[in-house]
């Protein structure tokens, strides 16, 4: 079992498939463009988005999860209240 896992971790010719990696690069560029036009689609300031940019930009796994959390709690639930999903707050009054 450790010779299979050694195998599988070592960068060897045999394990370089050129085309996984060209489409793990692909699937990349196409999160940062649809990030990057989301971005530019927030009703935020100049300088957030271009600070947005950056950090999607400079941080780029971190950077797409950051603003994936953002969008998340500035996200608008109200549709999800007429399809019955979220039961009204009582307690608000």
């Amino acid at each position: 079992m450790s010779d299979v896992l050694t195998r599988f971790f070592a960068l060897e010719a045999l394990n370089v498939i050129p085309e996984v990696y060209v489409a793990l690069a692909g699937i990349w560029l196409w999160i940062l463009i649809v990030n990057f036009f989301s971005i530019a689609g927030q009703q935020i300031p100049p300088w957030a988005k271009l600070i947005w940019v950056l950090v999607v930009t400079l941080l780029p796994i971190l950077g797409v999860f950051l603003y994936c959390l953002f969008c998340l709690l500035r996200a608008d639930y109200s549709y999800l209240h007429q399809l019955g999903l979220f039961m009204p707050n009582r307690n608000k009054g």
